[in-house]
């Protein structure tokens, strides 16, 4: 179960105790450092990264990802955002680009315990993008279940 907007430890401790294991978008770091030493785990949209702020004037992703109590990014309601967001995060906060690109797919599996993806591996679930970071970050091809579902790439053939 999540939680969204926690602002309180009163909160969290309801919270937990109800069974909460992840609190999305926690409005404080205070709060988002209580909830991971409860054991909760905490995420930001990808958007507040992207825009350099919450849109609702609430904490911005990048300091609780500073302070290292921020474990994922979701799509909110701007999925596009994350793909933008490894790199803004690497520019931002100087996070490597692989640490930003887990906070977006392994990362949020293993929170969830899907544990048939979220890492490219024989036997387990892998759509993979293709990035063009020539010019401006750009999907340039995609596969979904070992199939191009989309190809930008002029004269590419597998």
């Amino acid at each position: 179960m999540l939680s969204h907007d926690d602002d309180c430890e009163d909160k969290l401790n309801t919270l937990k105790a109800l069974g909460v294991t992840f609190s999305e978008f926690p409005l404080s770091i205070e709060v988002a450092k209580k909830a991971k030493s409860m054991g909760i785990c905490t995420g930001m949209g990808a958007p507040n990264v992207v825009r350099g702020g919450s849109q609702s004037g609430n904490i911005a992703a990048k300091e609780l990802i500073k302070e290292q109590v921020c474990d994922y990014l979701c799509s909110d309601y701007h999925p596009a955002s994350l793909l933008m967001s490894p790199y803004r995060l690497k520019e931002d906060v100087n996070l490597p680009l692989e640490k930003g690109f887990a906070m977006i797919s392994s990362t949020p599996a293993k929170l969830a315990n899907l544990k048939d993806r979220g890492e490219i591996k024989e036997g387990k679930l892998a759509d993979i993008v293709v990035i063009d970071e020539s010019h401006f970050p750009k999907v340039v091809l995609t596969f979904k279940d070992g199939e191009v579902v989309y190809n930008g790439i002029r004269g590419f053939k597998i």
